[in-house]
C-alpha cells in the first residue's frame, strides 16, 4: 500500500472506522493526513512500523478523528511528545494505545495522556523514556487500566503505590 492507494481508499470509503496499515512502509504523513481528513469516523487505527509517519500525521488524526479509541503507532521513532500530546488533548475516548519504541516520547506526553484519557485500559510504553512517577500518574488518573507494558528498568515502583486493579507486565 502506498499513499496513492490509501488516498483512493479514503475518498471512496469515507465511513471507515477500522484501518490496519501495519507494516505499510510506503505510507507517509500525506496519506495519513488525507485519511484523517476524509474518514473522520475512524475509531481504530494501526500505523505500526509505518516508519515514514511523523507527528504531522498524528496531528491530523488528533484534529479530525477525535473519536479514536485504539491507536497503534509502535515503532514510529519520529513521533515526539507533541504528537502524543495532540492525541491526549483531542482523543479523550482512547482505550488502547501502543507506543512501543516511540523513543522520543517521555514523561511529559504520557502524563498528558494520564490526565486527559481517563478511559485508557491498555498502554504499551516499552522503549519510551518514561519514569516511575509517570506510571504512578497513570494509576492515579486512569482507573480503567488493566494492562501497562513497560521496560524492566522502570518496573521498580512499590506494588502498594500502584492501582490494585492494574496488571503491570515487565518485559526484558
Amino acid at each position: 500500500m502506498t499513499d496513492i492507494g490509501l488516498i483512493k481508499l479514503a475518498k471512496k470509503c469515507k465511513e471507515l472506522v477500522h484501518v490496519n496499515l501495519s507494516g505499510c512502509s510506503m505510507i507517509t504523513d500525506k496519506g495519513v493526513v488525507e485519511l484523517a481528513t476524509l474518514c473522520c469516523n475512524l475509531r481504530w487505527i494501526s500505523l505500526s512500523s509505518c516508519d515514514l509517519v511523523t507527528d504531522e500525521g498524528i496531528f491530523a488524526l488528533a484534529k479530525h478523528c477525535t473519536g479514536l479509541t485504539s491507536v497503534r503507532i509502535n515503532g514510529l521513532t519520529a513521533i515526539t511528545n507533541e504528537g502524543i500530546e495532540a492525541l491526549a488533548t483531542s482523543c479523550l475516548k482512547l482505550v488502547y494505545l501502543n507506543l512501543m519504541h516511540c523513543s522520543k516520547v517521555n514523561d511529559h506526553a504520557v502524563c498528558a495522556l494520564a490526565k486527559n484519557c481517563s478511559l485508557l485500559e491498555h498502554i504499551d510504553l516499552r522503549g519510551t523514556a518514561v519514569s516511575n512517577a509517570t506510571l504512578l500518574e497513570l494509576s492515579k488518573h486512569c482507573k480503567h487500566l488493566v494492562k501497562v507494558v513497560v521496560n524492566l528498568p522502570l518496573y521498580s515502583a512499590r506494588p502498594d503505590e500502584l492501582a490494585a486493579n492494574t496488571t503491570w507486565i515487565k518485559c526484558m
